[in-house]
């Protein structure tokens, strides 16, 4: 859940106060948007640091961890490793100037990182430094569930290639006297080696572990596990240590002060947001997730009639807000769900969803939208 609108509760709390009581609202407000703002400036100033420091090296081989990967350097940056849960597969990159190790040593390396604990690597993790992560799980078991503790990941395949890239030794052009610019690049080669894994009904088994808390949740809220799984997959493709500069965290990708405080106003009674160390927990984060979507279906969208209708406008929601939802079906484009709600009313549901696919304002929510309606009917076996 990417949205970094605000939630309608923090728009909607300042109607019908009292001149007192619309003053301390808004010195509240005004102190709830600045702890927001140095929350996320905090994370967004480590995530811009450490992402010049690496494209000092790697240029445009230079990536970070995000929702479906897990990205570590060696400490002078020579050396990277991806596990990539979408793919499935582990790639580790070396510069193959500065480093000389053979396939095999490389390959061993990557094996013992995703045999340590998902706790032990987070606490290595230049973007998260203060966070710490209870998960005993080894990255292998998330990548596997199906391993037993100590088992080695059985590897499909593996591929060693040589590959180029152009690193920059500045981090800002620097403008000659002739008014020519050089930013001081130069080619590096690099060796990749890509350990391909296991990929059947890879998602399928990564969501077995999370069945129960689907199930309890989608029971409390009267949801679809199905969606809540589907949800995850786009979200994280299970990813337990997903995310992302919004900053967003976990499996569900829930902004701590949006959805978290969100859910944590509506549902748990506590003016204030989640810890990143929370929605890191699996199990919380999950119920973050499925409040939130509860939220959006029996509160913001409530109002629509046909459940399919509401159900494809409340997962563009989980992305998007659903203003931006709004803005879709609203005569003028505004982003009010009352007046939006009478277009959807006289629409089918697949005229819904066409239009949703259509014009929804970014094409992010766009193929949202599209993948997690064509994931959900495998969470439904």
């Amino acid at each position: 859940m990417k949205s970094k609108q605000w939630p309608f509760w923090i728009l909607l709390l300042g109607c019908g106060m009292s001149n007192a009581q619309q003053a301390d609202y808004e010195t509240w407000k005004a102190q709830h948007l600045q702890r927001y703002e140095s929350f996320s400036a905090a994370y967004l100033q480590r995530y811009q640091a450490f992402k010049q420091k690496v494209e000092q090296q790697w240029g445009s081989g230079s990536e970070l961890s995000d929702q479906d990967t897990y990205v570590t350097y060696s400490d002078d940056l020579s050396q990277k490793t991806v596990i990539d849960f979408g793919l499935q597969e582990i790639r580790i990159e070396v510069l193959a100037d500065e480093n000389s190790s053979s396939t095999d040593q490389l390959q061993q390396q990557a094996l013992q990182l995703v045999n340590r604990s998902i706790g032990q690597i987070s606490s290595d993790d230049p973007l998260l430094q203060g966070v710490s992560i209870q998960d005993t799980r080894t990255l292998a078991q998330a990548l596997m569930p199906e391993l037993q503790t100590g088992q080695l990941l059985p590897v499909h395949d593996t591929k060693v290639e040589n590959v180029s890239v152009t690193a920059t030794r500045t981090a800002v052009a620097e403008q000659n006297s002739d008014n020519t610019v050089s930013n001081d690049a130069s080619s590096k080669r690099v060796k990749r080696v890509t350990i391909r894994l296991d990929g059947k009904n890879i998602y399928q088994r990564r969501a077995q572990q999370y069945q129960p808390i689907a199930q309890q949740q989608a029971k409390l809220y009267n949801l679809d596990r199905a969606v809540l799984l589907a949800i995850m997959q786009v979200e994280s493709s299970f990813n337990p240590l997903a995310q992302s500069p919004v900053p967003a965290f976990g499996l569900m990708q829930i902004v701590p002060e949006s959805a978290g405080k969100d859910v944590n106003t509506r549902i748990f009674k506590r003016k204030q947001a989640p810890s990143a160390e929370q929605l890191f927990k699996t199990d919380d984060n999950i119920k973050f997730g499925s409040a939130y979507l509860s939220i959006l279906d029996s509160t913001y969208l409530a109002e629509i009639k046909h459940p399919t209708s509401r159900l494809y406008c409340a997962i563009a929601a989980y992305n998007t807000g659903a203003g931006n939802v709004a803005s879709v079906f609203h005569p003028k484009g505004e982003k009010r769900i009352a007046e939006a709600v009478n277009i959807i009313n006289e629409l089918t549901p697949e005229q819904v969803y066409q239009r949703l696919v259509n014009e929804l304002p970014y094409e992010e929510t766009r193929k949202y939208l599209q993948k997690v309606t064509a994931a959900i009917p495998q969470y439904q076996m």
